[in-house]
Parts: structure tokens; C-alpha cells; sequence
């Protein structure tokens, strides 16, 4: 017994000598503040207890998921994609083709978009865990044609690559999740070596696809969502711009350091406020001084994602850090926007703070993909 108790201690000490404590330790940080932040929310009757404990215990499934993935070798991880990838399609046509699949509203304003797949008790977001399959695809099959990114049938295949998860994105209807899918392959894509001949064609043609896609593709209330003057906000705030008008007074009521978590005096009124919009309520509890503390402790994450990225030993390491960083940063962004009101309200959770069992899972299950890089990265003295 003691000699399985010495084994179990050994192995312990070895992987927290070896793991990113760093990046591990503020990810938890992050998700105690996110159960804090829904304990105040329910205590203030804002919420039912349900997503505090649901928070909680996903985020506990999180933590040790990311840990059995680190261990793992992300070379083995990413050439088992056979194994998964079906699995995670079959997901996502059940939730897009059958009864199984049901609509979210995603801001309480109308924004309908199927991504919820019922197993009985519970609902799942199979689109969260695309994400983890389409970085690690994506990344294999970047490094695999490195050496001649820049020809003509090689790009072809990488475009259709990542047209298959944006092209669900947009079947499902929801544009949120298609912007991190292509985001992640344009990341992917041009940290492989794409040559600026390539892409400054590329970002001319995207350019044209955005404007088709915002006049004849995005819906109307979408398009509205665009123009966010002050004016506007107000006079629709009773209907599209519902959501973030009540964000933003959400948002500045905590002035400089905030009302406290368990205030009387906080506003619940805003629509997914546990959720998307849970920035807000940072707002309100911590104030401008708790906004940018967390702003700051996202964005040092994001660039030891970066740091481990290029210290990872080959191509693929690096692809696989790179995907996690756009997943990361770009969340965070562009959640940040909608409740500033700089971006239209799409529907994209603030990674490891936001409420949802599914994103907290696999935000952590992406989060194990870079501490697996960083566990098989030999030079782990330029790393911090």
C-alpha cells in the first residue's frame, strides 16, 4: 500500500514539475471566479441555483479532462482523428436533422440558431466540441503539407478543409460559432507560411464575401445590430438592442470599483446575464478596476499561448497552440464587444467564465490540447 501510495505522490510531483502550471492554475482562477459571479447572480434571484452547480461541476469535469488529455501525446491525439471526428459529425447531424436538435435562443431577442442536441438529461452544444476536433485536424493536416503550402492544389484542400465546419456553422444558423471556425483556420492557415502573394488575394476576396455575406445572406435584425450608436440603442430598447442597452447600464453601475457581490442594490434585469453576458455583471460587482484586472489576466494567458507556440518543438505543437490562442483570444473579444457595444450580440460565451456546461468542458478540453504541447516540448527552459 505505501509503495502505490510513493507511485501515486511520484507521478503527482512529475506532472506538476512538467505540466504549464501557469496557464492550468489561471484557467481554474478563472472558473472560481465564474462559480462566484453565478452564486451572486442566484443569491440575488437573478438566476435558479441549477447553472451555480451545473457551473461547478462542470468546470470540475473540465479541470480533470484537461489533465488526461495533457498526458496524452498531441501527435497521438491528432492522428486518432478517425476516431473522434465521426463521432462529433454524427453529433452535429442529429442536432441538425432530427428532432433530437433544438433551437437556442441566444439573447432572448430572437436569435434563433439550432445548436442544442437533447440526450435525455441534458443539452449538449456539439458545435463546442467541433472546435476541438477541427484544431487538432486542421493543425495535422497544416504541418503535414508545410514544405508546399503555397501550391495551387494544396491550398484547395485546406480551404475545403475548413469549409466543412464554417458550412455547418452557417447550417445551424448560428454565426457566432461559424466566425471562430473560420478565425481558427485563417490563424491556423497563416502561421503554416502562406506567402503574402496568396494572401493579400485572399483578404481581398474576403472583403467582397463579407459584403455579400452582411446584404444578401445575414438576416435583418443582424444588419441592425451593426449600427450601435448611442441613438440607436435607445430607441430600440425595447427590441433588438434590448439586451445591450441593458448591458451597458449594467456594465457602468459598478463605476470605479464596483457594488459588491452580495449588493441589494444589483441589476438582474439584463437577458443572459449569467451567460453571454456576464461581463457585465464583472461590471457591476467589481467595477472598471475589476474589468481591466480580468481583461489583463485573459490576455497574459493568450500570450503564454503564444510563447508556447513558438517553443513547441515541431510545426504541429505550434498549430495546436495557435488554435487554442484563437478560440481563447478571439472569445474573449468578441464577447467583450457585445457587451461594450462595439459588436453585434452573436451568441459567443466568455471563455471559462460564462455559465454552460459544454463550453466550460470542452473550453478545458482545448485548454488540455496546449498543456499536452507544452508537456512534449523538450526546450521547456525558454518557457515561463
Amino acid at each position: 500500500m505505501k509503495n502505490f501510495v510513493f507511485k501515486i505522490g511520484s507521478a503527482i510531483r512529475d506532472y506538476v514539475r512538467e505540466t504549464d502550471k501557469m496557464l492550468l492554475v489561471m484557467a481554474i482562477m478563472l472558473s472560481i471566479l465564474s462559480c462566484t459571479l453565478q452564486y451572486s447572480l442566484a443569491t440575488a434571484g437573478a438566476i435558479q441555483w441549477r447553472p451555480f452547480y451545473m457551473q461547478i461541476a462542470s468546470s470540475c469535469v473540465g479541470i480533470v479532462a484537461a489533465i488526461i488529455i495533457s498526458l496524452i501525446d498531441y501527435h497521438t491525439l491528432a492522428k486518432l482523428w478517425k476516431l473522434y471526428v465521426p463521432i462529433i459529425l454524427i453529433l452535429i447531424g442529429l442536432t441538425l436533422f432530427t428532432p433530437l436538435g433544438s433551437m437556442r435562443n441566444g439573447d432572448g431577442m430572437g436569435s434563433d440558431d439550432r445548436i442544442l442536441l437533447n440526450i435525455g438529461f441534458m443539452d449538449i452544444q456539439p458545435f463546442e466540441f467541433l472546435k476541438l476536433g477541427f484544431i487538432l485536424t486542421f493543425s495535422l493536416h497544416a504541418s503535414s503539407v508545410r514544405d508546399h503550402i503555397n501550391q495551387p492544389k494544396t491550398l484547395l484542400f485546406l480551404i475545403l478543409h475548413g469549409l466543412v465546419p464554417i458550412g455547418l456553422g452557417f447550417l445551424s444558423g448560428d454565426y457566432g460559432t461559424m466566425l471562430v471556425f473560420i478565425l481558427i483556420f485563417l490563424c491556423i492557415l497563416f502561421t503554416s507560411g502562406l506567402s503574402w502573394k496568396l494572401i493579400l488575394p485572399g483578404l481581398g476576396a474576403a472583403v467582397i464575401a463579407g459584403f455579400v455575406f452582411f446584404n444578401f445572406v445575414m438576416d435583418d435584425y443582424l444588419q441592425k445590430r451593426f449600427l450601435l450608436s448611442d441613438e440607436y440603442l435607445y430607441e430600440n430598447r425595447l427590441g433588438d438592442t434590448l439586451q445591450q442597452y441593458w448591458g451597458k447600464i449594467t456594465l457602468g453601475s459598478g463605476q470605479l470599483t464596483g457594488k459588491g457581490l452580495l449588493s441589494d442594490k444589483l441589476i438582474t434585469t439584463t437577458p443572459e446575464l449569467y451567460n453571454d453576458f456576464i461581463f457585465a455583471h464583472v461590471g457591476q460587482v467589481f467595477g472598471f478596476v475589476g474589468c481591466i484586472a480580468l481583461v489583463i489576466w485573459i490576455m497574459v494567458m493568450c500570450i503564454k499561448l503564444i510563447i508556447n507556440a513558438r517553443s513547441a518543438d515541431d510545426p504541429l505543437g505550434s498549430y495546436i497552440s495557435v488554435g487554442v490562442f484563437t478560440v481563447l483570444f478571439f472569445q474573449s473579444v468578441i464577447n467583450i464587444g457585445m457587451v461594450l457595444c462595439v459588436l453585434p450580440v452573436i451568441g459567443i460565451p466568455l471563455p471559462f467564465v460564462s455559465a454552460g456546461g459544454t463550453s466550460a468542458l470542452t473550453t478545458y478540453m482545448i485548454l488540455g490540447l496546449a498543456l499536452s504541447v507544452r508537456m512534449n516540448t523538450t526546450k521547456k527552459d525558454h518557457l515561463f
